[in-house]
This record gives structure tokens, sequence and C-alpha cells, in this order.
């Protein structure tokens, strides 16, 4: 299922979108990070 699919089938509550923007913010920054400390340790 695609967000729009999930979006458009059901009438999130206010909290339920603020999780699920929080959850998205935590995955990229988690990712970001992750992604400079990998590239850090292999061109130190």
């Amino acid at each position: 299922m695609s967000v729009s699919e999930i979006l458009e089938g059901q009438n999130l509550t206010h909290r339920q979108m603020g999780a699920i923007m929080i959850g998205w913010l935590v995955l990229v920054t988690v990712i970001s990070v992750g992604l400079l400390v990998y590239t850090y340790l292999n061109y130190a």
C-alpha cells in the first residue's frame, strides 16, 4: 500500500498524522546520520 492510499482510505486523526510525520522525520534523520558516520569511517 502506498502512503496516498492509506491517507485516502482512512480518516486519520491529528495525533496519528503527527505520529506518522515524526516517524518519517526520525527515520530520515537516522538514515542521514548513519550515512555520515559510514562515510566518515570509510574515508577517515
